[in-house]
Parts: C-alpha cells; structure tokens; sequence
C-alpha cells in the first residue's frame, strides 16, 4: 500500500521515491538464475515499511520504470497514456499525495542484465482494484499502525 510518493531533485539528478507498507504477503520458491539453485527467501511482513527508487536522469529505463508503477495504481497500460498526461498524473500524485493508501501488488522477478551479465531482482506491479472505500480503509488501517509503532519505540 502507499504511503507517500515523491519527485525530488538529489545528489544524481531526480529521483522518485515510493514509500509504502506491506499489507500482505506469502513466501514462493525462488531460484537463482545462474546457478539454478533454490533460494530461502522469507517475504517481508505484514506492516513492514517498504520503499523504492528511481534515479530518473541516472537510468534510461527508470522513467519506464515509474510509468509502470503509476499506471498499475489505476489498471492503465502504457500504451493508453501519452508522457504528457503521465507527467501531470505523477506531479499531482506527488505533490498532494493523493495515492495515500492505495493499493498495488507488487512481487519481484529475478533477471540477468545483458551489460554485465549480473543477476538482479525487479518489482513487478499489478492493479488492485480498489473502491473510495477500500482506499479510506487502508489509510485508517496506517493510521492505526504508525500510532502502534510509535506506542512501542
């Protein structure tokens, strides 16, 4: 679930962040590529604080990259909306955070690059659909959680 999307200019150039929490989750086999051998991965757990970034002028496919995550908060495809109207969803998502509380799935897949030949593990997002509802439920479920965590540190 999100918690909070920005696009801010760092150190390399502009950068978005996701910042977000697991609602829920469950552990699948997971094999390493170039050796084939299975991996014990236990997944993060409900309530864990998440986050993801995007160095938008360091990486050429990070641009793509947001754009997919974007889209799967609505169940777009990329080849529905033009960069422009990209663009101006991102910059309201950001600026008021208005995607607090909505829900993406979100699993990874592992890949070996063609450049280095090294193997790295990828988010792939996928659409939720969600009521007004659903997504003011969620953000009281947060609500409820940071209190929790602030009551226990």
């Amino acid at each position: 679930m999100v918690k909070k999307l920005t696009l801010d200019d760092g150190y390399n150039g502009a950068k978005f962040t996701m910042d977000g929490v697991i609602v829920s989750s469950s552990k699948i086999p997971v094999t390493e590529l170039a050796t084939g051998k299975a991996l014990d991965i236990t997944p993060n757990e409900p309530g864990t604080d998440v986050g993801w970034v995007q160095l938008l002028d360091k990486h050429d496919s990070a641009f793509g990259a947001v754009k997919g995550f974007v889209l799967s908060l609505f169940g777009e495809e990329s080849s529905e909306v033009d960069n422009e109207d990209f663009v101006s969803t991102l910059e309201e998502l950001t600026s008021k955070n208005s995607a607090l509380g909505m829900q993406v799935d979100y699993s990874t897949f592992r890949k070996i690059t063609r450049q280095n030949k090294v193997e790295i593990v990828l988010p792939k997002w996928a659409y939720v659909e969600q009521s007004e509802t659903d997504i003011a439920s969620m953000k009281k479920w947060l609500n409820e959680l940071v209190a929790q965590q602030k009551a226990s540190a």
